[in-house]
């Protein structure tokens, strides 16, 4: 909650709204006197530390997640596709092709998304293209920099097609 205290301490007051929490957590600070540009300082780091642990723990757990999902691989011709082994190979896939796919995690342990990696047989470990798959339906071929091919993405639609007996 906010509270509608203004913080005064002797050389200086503070005509803000500081929340209580806040007012507790740097009340030695404040009652010192510390300047307000210093204290909004003070306020914002804290804010962003506590802040990236969150994310930290989130990310941590949506990973734990994500290993236990299961994992299949798929001849396709001259390429194979493929479920991420990994949280860390989902985000490689996104380094090496420059497109976002890492931040698809929640996504893909909540069940909205369902992501692929295409490979060629010849390179099975180098990123070339990567698939969404949503509602079974195909809504995203993309390789380097979220550039598309026809000829793959009519590919990948034909395979899942074929399997979902669609």
């Amino acid at each position: 909650g906010v509270t509608g205290v203004q913080t005064c301490a002797l050389p200086i007051c503070f005509p803000v709204t500081i929340s209580k929490d806040n007012f507790k957590r740097f009340k030695n600070e404040i009652m010192s006197g510390i300047r307000y540009d210093k204290l909004s300082q003070l306020i914002n780091e804290h804010d962003l530390k506590e802040r990236k642990e969150k994310e930290r723990i989130e990310r941590s757990k949506l990973i734990k997640m994500f290993a236990t999902l299961p994992k299949s691989v798929f001849d396709v011709g001259d390429y194979i596709i493929k479920h991420p082994e990994s949280a860390k190979e989902l985000e490689h896939e996104g380094n090496v092709l420059n497109h976002c796919v890492s931040s698809y995690l929640p996504k893909i342990v909540n069940g909205d998304s369902e992501v692929l990696l295409l490979r060629k047989k010849s390179a099975p470990n180098d990123p070339y293209f990567t698939i969404e798959i949503v509602d079974g339906k195909v809504t995203q071929v993309r390789t380097s920099r979220n550039q598309t091919d026809m000829d793959i993405t009519r590919l990948v639609k034909q395979w899942q097609e074929h399997r979902t007996g669609a």
